[in-house]
């Protein structure tokens, strides 16, 4: 996660009425263009609710995803590297 990557603290909270911590995920390649493979699973990040507005309207970038368990990403002229989440089916 971007949080992790930053060396913060994962921005989340507990679910209502369960144990679970609430988060979100962001396409790394937009689905706005289009682009073959962009609602796959291994297109998507997960992040915290910060974060993800961040991608959207502030500046945090991510520089390059080649790499199968991490990505880099870019805030405000700084490049981190963090490692990715799996995101599994549900059973």
């Amino acid at each position: 996660m971007i949080c992790e990557g930053l060396g913060k603290p994962t921005l989340t909270f507990k679910k209502r009425d369960c144990d679970e911590c609430y988060i979100e995920t962001h396409h790394i390649d937009q689905v706005s263009n289009l682009k073959q493979g962009s609602l796959a699973l291994d297109n998507l990040i997960t992040v915290c609710a910060l974060h993800h507005k961040q991608f959207h309207y502030g500046n945090l970038n991510i520089i390059d995803k080649a790499e199968a368990d991490c990505f880099y990403f870019e805030i405000d002229g700084h490049t981190y590297k963090t490692r990715k989440l799996k995101i599994r089916k549900g059973n």
